[in-house]
């Protein structure tokens, strides 16, 4: 008996839709989310500061294992370029923090040849010109974390050559030309935080101070001034680390604790205060990274581990990325084994034969 045609048909749009969900699980498998660049930087650095800057990223400043750097490096993933730019910074720094505010790059405080700085710069990558703000921090600071919200710069945190820690959120209005200290501090005194701003609120994540390192996340309101402290907290004590947020969630990359580095990447749902390992993982563990987010994909600027730096860009592309622990279903994959699983069935339906009346 010759086979209907329309059951041909429904038998071939389940081989088609079975042979979808197999390809569709090869690319799913096949996807790489952290990744290497071909293009490293000049030297290893650590230390630095990054800013995406609408086309390119920026790297500035930092140290190799033997030096300061007074650098500002231009990294276009179009061009596959990482070049220093004629531009120095007035003398060489580490340990410093930078935000963009769409025209500007700002940079705070650092430290040089053994001494802390206070004073805030600002770069115009357009014209090439970086010039020395008249506004100052309170104090000589290092290690200090920054974020741009809202018109302002907020920078928290850091240390004095005494290793004297601070508690302290300041907030840099450059329309104003003022720097002045919010009401709300950090729940301890403490250097090497890093921070995010979702346009509403921003968020701290660790640090430590002499003996202790936090696993705290803190969470700041700055237009009512008040600092609060999520319940989630990171999975271990962690300084060091570097930011980004992608509209939706943070992530947070490597890190340290007191005697070890860390290659884990983070994600973090302030909606649902929720935190927790993604399934991707860094090249190698490392502390004092920089990273900038650039509307699609994070930018992993060098760091260190023990004893070697590194000279790596690494790209982190959240899309598809799941919790270890709670993986999430992948929506186009769902609808077309069930598409196939419909099919399949009316096929089966349709060809069974059917018992004729007794």
């Amino acid at each position: 008996m010759t086979e209907p045609s329309f059951l041909k048909m429904l038998k071939g749009v389940t081989a088609l839709s079975v042979t979808s969900v197999l390809i569709l699980l090869s690319f799913s498998a096949l996807a790489q989310t952290v990744e290497t660049e071909s293009t490293h930087l000049p030297v290893a650095l650590y230390r630095g500061c990054a800013v995406w800057v609408g086309d390119y990223a920026l790297y500035i400043g930092g140290r190799t294992e033997a030096e300061q750097q007074d650098t500002i490096i231009k990294y276009d993933p179009h061009t596959h370029e990482a070049e220093n730019l004629t531009t120095k910074l007035p003398t060489p720094r580490g340990s410093i923090s930078c935000v963009w505010t769409g025209q500007y790059v700002y940079i705070f405080a650092g430290t040089y040849s053994g001494s802390n700085l206070n004073d805030i710069l600002r770069f115009d990558p357009d014209t090439g010109i970086i010039e020395k703000m008249q506004e100052v921090l309170p104090m000589n600071l290092t290690g200090t974390s920054a974020v741009w919200h809202d018109s302002k710069a907020y920078i928290f945190g850091g240390h004095n050559e005494s290793k004297v820690f601070s508690d302290q959120a300041l907030v840099y209005d450059p329309s104003a030309g003022t720097v002045t200290n919010l009401s709300s501090r950090l729940v301890t005194p403490r250097a090497g935080t890093s921070a995010v701003s979702d346009g509403t609120r921003i968020y701290i994540f660790g640090g430590r101070n002499v003996t202790t390192v936090y696993t705290d996340i803190m969470e700041l309101d700055p237009d009512a001034d008040t600092l609060e402290l999520m319940a989630s907290r990171l999975p271990h004590p962690t300084y060091h680390m570097s930011a980004v947020w992608d509209g939706e969630y943070a992530y947070v990359f490597g890190g340290a604790d007191l005697t070890s580095r860390s290659d884990e990447i983070l994600r973090f749902d302030p909606h649902h205060d929720d935190i927790g390992v993604l399934s991707v993982h860094l090249p190698t563990p490392r502390e004092l990274t920089k990273a900038a987010w650039n509307g699609t994909v994070a930018y992993i600027f060098g760091g260190k581990n023990a004893g070697e730096s590194y000279d790596d860009i690494v790209t982190f592309d959240p899309h598809g990325v799941v919790h270890e622990e709670e993986p999430e279903p992948n929506a186009l994959l769902c609808l077309s084994v069930l598409l196939g699983l419909v099919i399949l069935i009316a096929v089966i339906m349709l060809a069974s034969p059917k018992r004729k009346k007794e």
